[in-house]
């Protein structure tokens, strides 16, 4: 369980990251 759990909360914590870097782009 741990190894779904933690791969989708490294995504939503780098989703924001991404967001800005399309916004730049």
């Amino acid at each position: 369980m741990i190894s779904v759990v933690v791969p989708t909360y490294n995504e939503a914590e780098n989703l924001p990251e991404l967001l800005e870097r399309l916004d730049r782009a």
